[in-house]
């Protein structure tokens, strides 16, 4: 609409027009801004980490279907022992286990759902790398467990 045709409109019909314009660059100001900090692929907020008695998990906050997905978690000092982590099966239910890095030394399925063990090296941290991807939309949340803790993260698994 030209300046003219704008100016014929009566002072209710161009405030509305003028109210919806700042709403629309509003919004597209908050979607830029938020793909710009990572909420949709990499940026500060694309990912996260969540921490309980030393045991470190970093993961992505939002994915895609069938994209990628990594949750690494540190043991800090393991005692030599293999290191036990637990995926329950609500867990395992929601994503597809690509692999474990480093390799376990035994994956074995549980009632409860999937336990591994990661040889450990008396003293040092260990960090292990859990590679997935999701199966379906929505917010997931992904219980973990480092005997003996229990950490649960949420991931938004877009379309």
């Amino acid at each position: 609409m030209s300046r003219s045709a704008e100016s014929e409109l009566p002072g209710c019909a161009r405030t509305v027009r003028s109210g919806w314009r700042r709403v629309a660059h509003s919004l597209l100001a908050a979607f830029v801004g938020l793909a710009a900090m990572g909420l949709f692929g990499d940026g500060p907020w694309a990912w996260t980490a969540l921490e309980q008695s030393g045991v470190r998990i970093e993961y992505d906050r939002v994915l895609h279907v069938s994209q990628a997905g990594r949750l690494r978690i540190r043991v800090p000092e393991a005692d030599g022992d293999a290191v036990v982590v637990e995926l329950p099966s609500e867990t395992i239910r929601n994503l597809d286990l690509e692999r474990v890095s480093p390799d376990p030394l035994r994956r074995r399925a549980t009632a409860d759902g999937m336990r591994l063990e990661i040889a450990s090296q008396p003293g040092q941290d260990v960090e292990i790398d859990v590679h997935f991807s999701a199966r379906s939309p929505g917010w997931h949340r992904m219980a973990v467990r480092v005997l003996p803790h229990r950490l649960t993260v949420g991931q938004l698994v877009l379309p």
